[in-house]
Parts: C-alpha cells; sequence; structure tokens
C-alpha cells in the first residue's frame, strides 16, 4: 500500500458506451495535486487513451481493475459484472458514476438517494 491516493478508471464493457468519468484534463489536475490515476484503454471510449497518456496517467489493459492493489478506487460508470468486488465488499473500493447523485436534469426522480445527496440541496 502507499500514502497516494490512486484512482482506477476501468474500461466499460458495453461496446457502445463512449462516455468516460473522468476527462483528460481533470486527470492532470488530480496528478498536479498528488493522486495517482490509471487509465484502463478503452478503444470505444471518446477521448483517446494517448490524451491520458499525456496527462501523465500511467495506462493498463482493459479489465486489469480486477487485480489492482488493495488501497485503489475503482472508478466506472456502469455497475460491475456479477460477481466482481463490489462498493466495501472487496478489497479495493469502487465507485461508479451515479446519475442520481449529481445536479442532472430529472435526476432526482430516477434516485430517492437524490434527496439526501448534498448535491442536489437548495
Amino acid at each position: 500500500m502507499t500514502d497516494t491516493p490512486r484512482l482506477w478508471m476501468r474500461h466499460e464493457m458495453r461496446p457502445t458506451e463512449r462516455r468516460a468519468p473522468i476527462v483528460p484534463a481533470d486527470t492532470r489536475f488530480l496528478i498536479e495535486n498528488g493522486i495517482a490515476v490509471i487509465v484502463e484503454d478503452s478503444p470505444q471510449r471518446v477521448f483517446p487513451i494517448s490524451d491520458y497518456a499525456a496527462a501523465g496517467c500511467r495506462i493498463a489493459e482493459p479489465g486489469s481493475w480486477v487485480g489492482a492493489p488493495d488501497d485503489a478506487y475503482i472508478i466506472g460508470l456502469k455497475k460491475l459484472p456479477i460477481g466482481s468486488r463490489r462498493l466495501g465488499t472487496g478489497p479495493a473500493t469502487s465507485a461508479p458514476h451515479s446519475p442520481c447523485c449529481t445536479a442532472a436534469a430529472g435526476s432526482a426522480r430516477r434516485c430517492s438517494c437524490s434527496r439526501r445527496s448534498r448535491w442536489m440541496r437548495s
């Protein structure tokens, strides 16, 4: 384990998923502020892997998050596949993106957790 926080952005398995939970410009900011960022290559992602490499990210093979160090935070858009490590149950912690915990239009209707979310408070 290391004292440096690590974010591991995983490849999304759905072939039509082009979104990314962290954009290259934000990874540069995170790295400059002492957070290690590992990005799995993902051919369908809207941002080319070279943009992440240029920002200073370490590049990993798709699906390699399953062997991530115990202190890594796994970042993704979709739920983890059945049988994989889940939030709070495996050695690494997963942090899936959730539109119900953002200020996205209509998100309050989709998820009851948004009523408790600090982002949704006026």
